[in-house]
């Protein structure tokens, strides 16, 4: 099985973000003086399925930052704040998200991403 992955099988709209990914799974384990571990190909697969599914309105495309554990993180960063997105190595499956926005206090606890996206307000980059 190849590490990489396949853009052909992701929609152009996430080209970018795979582009990205590929560019993170050739980077060996030891990167930045950090004894990181090696990006793993199951993190960038299980984001970009959560990209890929979302239903909830237009997204803008995320940064994606390598984390030393070998996952993924997928960044939004705005005016008013960022959403995080943490894909573990250990349990691709599963995510953790952290939500530094201003507007978030007192707001229900089921949001949808494209609404929590709204309230940091990305500006031109992330339109």
């Amino acid at each position: 099985m190849t590490k990489t992955i396949d853009p052909a099988d992701w929609p152009d709209e996430l080209r970018p973000v795979v582009e990205c990914m590929n560019e993170l799974l050739e980077v060996p384990s030891g990167r930045r003086r950090y004894d990181a571990a090696a990006i793993k190909r199951e993190p960038c697969i299980a984001a970009l399925d959560l990209l890929r599914g979302l239903e909830d309105g237009p997204v803008p495309l995320p940064r994606v930052v390598p984390t030393a554990q070998g996952g993924i993180e997928l960044h939004w960063d705005g005016e008013n704040g960022d959403v995080v997105l943490d894909f573990d190595p250990a349990k691709p499956e599963e995510f953790g998200f952290v939500v530094a926005v201003e507007a978030w206090r007192g707001a229900p606890a089921c949001v949808p991403l494209a609404r929590m996206l709204s309230w940091i307000d990305l500006g031109e980059e992330g339109a």
